[in-house]
């Protein structure tokens, strides 16, 4: 599951990454939270709004123990300069993201 939402995270193909949640997922933001498939696929397309510079996600690290998983990202612009750094946690059973948590942080132009 998580190759399959590194890949969709990549291609921005927000098809993809809907499919990655449950229908009734839950998703901590720091501005609150948001559920559900819709509410997350309109968290993604908003973070990649907030980050206009950032062509290209990276996955430095993941970690994963049952069903719970940490992933670090890098977001790079297209001369490869570092945009933004971030982390998610999530919980996924039966082949969906049904919890989420995250943060991203914009680097300084």
């Amino acid at each position: 599951m998580l190759a399959a939402y590194r890949d969709a995270v990549a291609r921005d193909d927000d098809e993809a990454l809907a499919a990655c949640y449950a229908a009734d997922c839950a998703w901590l933001t720091p501005d609150g939270p948001v559920h559900g498939r819709d509410g997350a696929l309109a968290r993604h397309r908003a973070l990649r709004e907030s980050l206009p510079a950032v062509t290209r996600v990276t996955f430095d690290r993941v970690e994963q123990q049952g069903a719970h998983a940490a992933l670090w990202w890098t977001g790079r612009d297209d001369a490869g300069a570092v945009r933004a750094t971030g982390m998610a946690v999530m919980e996924i059973r039966a082949g969906a993201i049904r919890f989420k948590a995250d943060v991203a942080v914009p680097t300084p132009a």
